[in-house]
């Protein structure tokens, strides 16, 4: 048995942290009977059968897949640091990491590849051991890896430069955890990210569903649509339309543990401002829609409609708030605001220029609908 702990820097750096792990170790233990003990925002994980020599060459391969490690060497030779985020290769990376951060994978990596990774260095007293921190050594842990941490240390009276610093082995996990498990909306320069994370215990192998990139490719290109529509989503309605897109089938396997979603918007244009940070129980979620689609099969397709044009600009995109909110509710009222609103919505689309939408709405009503609405909140 090996047993490595995240840190504790916060609930997204150490949930990254761990994906990132996961995605590595899956080859190199037995995922059945090893597995992740998530509490507070902190993970300890547990392999059986680990074969620190497979986990090692995985990790060499997937850090082939995120940066050429070819042209990284040759640009750490020219001793110009800022430029080393031009090896990223990962299309996760690229599209969802601004210059700075993917400078600061890139030096991480070098330094990993330079010097080696101490797995056992992950230990409970990992912080105090590497001396991070805002007043620590170590490399920049930015806005995309931690989702609060900024560049000043604020004190009595003054602000000072200080960033918060981690080893090499964070971010490069933290990196890993984004390229495979981080969902990616776009509009413009900003970039809204989501990330499960969980309270309890699931083995390896039941995660492993999660490191299928199907499950959140199809959730960020709907709500990457939703925004481009200029839907004026609610961050609880984001959170609805990231996960009720999942695959119903990888949604039923989910291990049933306290799970979380972290949102979180930044801008990576000059601007690099952040907001909207929160953390989103899914538990209330997971039931309301398990309860719902028990009696109607057709919820996903219905939220697809709805962020298109012609909804949205009769008020489609109320709808999907409103029944992010029954999720947190569970009230009668609401079930029944979300059917009237919904058939208002539907009335109101110019049927001369979104003919095919309106009537793609109206084959997704029914009694399935309402009754599984009230279903729900009962």
């Amino acid at each position: 048995m090996f047993e490595i702990y995240t840190p504790g820097h916060n609930y997204l750096t150490d949930t990254l942290i761990m994906w990132g792990i996961v995605y590595i170790a899956l080859d190199a233990c037995d995922p059945t009977k090893s597995r992740v003990i998530g509490l507070g925002g902190r993970y300890r994980i547990v392999l059986e059968d680990f074969d620190e020599s497979k986990f090692n060459a995985k990790l060499r391969d997937v850090i082939s897949d995120l940066v050429n490690v070819d042209q990284l060497a040759g640009l750490i030779k020219t001793g110009k640091r800022r430029g080393l985020g031009k090896s990223v290769i990962s299309d996760r990376l690229q599209v969802g990491l601004d210059n700075d951060t993917k400078n600061g994978v890139a030096a991480a990596i070098h330094e990993v590849l330079d010097s080696g990774l101490d797995l056992k260095v992950f230990a409970i007293d990992h912080i105090e051991k590497m001396k991070e921190g805002r007043l620590g050594k170590g490399l920049n842990l930015y806005i995309p890896f931690s989702g609060i941490y900024g560049k000043y240390l604020t004190s009595e009276h003054r602000y000072l430069d200080k960033p918060y610093n981690v080893c090499s082995g964070c971010i490069l996990f933290s990196a890993i955890g984004f390229h495979a498990v981080m969902g990616i909306a776009r509009k413009g320069g900003e970039r809204i990210y989501s990330i499960l994370g969980f309270d309890g215990e699931a083995t390896l192998y039941d995660l492993s569903r999660l490191l299928r990139p199907i499950w959140y490719i199809k959730s960020e290109e709907i709500l990457t649509r939703a925004l481009r529509n200029n839907a004026s989503l609610t961050r609880l309605g984001q959170v609805l339309v990231m996960y009720l897109e999942m695959p119903r089938d990888v949604r039923e396997a989910l291990p049933w543990v306290a799970w979380y979603m972290i949102m979180y918007s930044y801008d990576v244009g000059r601007t690099k401002r952040i907001s909207g940070f929160q953390i989103f129980d899914l538990v209330p979620m997971r039931n309301i829609i398990e309860r719902i689609e028990e009696e109607y099969d057709k919820l996903p397709r219905l939220i697809e409609l709805l962020i298109d044009r012609g909804s949205i600009d009769k008020g489609g995109d109320e709808v999907i708030n409103l029944l992010a909110e029954i999720a947190l509710n569970r009230d009668l009222y609401g079930a029944f605001k979300t059917l009237r609103v919904l058939r208002s919505v539907i009335e109101r689309i110019d049927e001369k220029k979104y003919g095919k939408l309106k009537k793609s709405l109206y084959g997704t009503l029914g009694a399935s609908l309402a009754s599984g609405l009230v279903k729900a909140v009962s």
